[in-house]
């Protein structure tokens, strides 16, 4: 009886294991939409609106989700206290100390990170071409994303279950 039940919680620890890289998988893909829809709210805010930097990061983050808000609102605060500082740096400091807060791989990190270009430019045809440049890369990754989410879900899954399986027999 103890050996069932034993039996039992390693296939249900497994599939635990399984089921929890699933849910990062998903998470990692709905960050990538986050990342796309952040990028078309920076160039719809700063081409139509005009509003000062500060006021228009405090503004987008109202609108987005949680660890992509948080860096716009950190970011606005930094370019408040230091008035000549560069937009572009001051997004890619507080976006290097945030790192662990994204799941995204590091090259679409880097994407994420030299997005900070958006904020630079003063002209709104090159900021609507910025906006348009980074929102196809993330794009190009979101298709790869998509692509490979229903099967690395599965094959998680699978590879946990056989190997709690696995366990249960080497245990018994």
């Amino acid at each position: 009886m103890l050996k069932i039940v034993g039996a039992f919680l390693v296939f249900a620890g497994a599939l635990g294991i399984g089921n929890s890289i699933s849910k990062r998988l998903k998470q990692h893909y709905h960050q990538l939409i986050a990342l796309k829809e952040l990028l078309l709210l920076m160039g719809n805010e700063m081409r139509y609106l005009k509003t000062p930097l500060p006021q228009a990061l405090k503004r987008i983050a109202g609108q987005c989700e949680a660890p992509f808000g948080e860096v716009l609102i950190q970011t606005a605060d930094e370019l408040l206290k230091y008035l000549e500082a560069s937009p572009g740096k001051v997004w890619k400091k507080v976006l290097q100390s945030n790192r662990s807060d994204y799941l995204l791989s590091e090259e679409e990190y880097q994407i994420f990170i030299e997005a900070g270009n958006i904020l630079e430019q003063s002209n709104t045809y090159m900021q609507k071409e910025e906006v348009a440049l980074f929102t196809e890369q993330v794009q190009f990754k979101l298709v790869h994303a998509q692509e490979e989410l229903r099967t690395k879900q599965r094959i998680s899954r699978y590879l946990c279950g056989a190997g709690g399986l696995f366990l249960i027999l080497l245990l018994l």
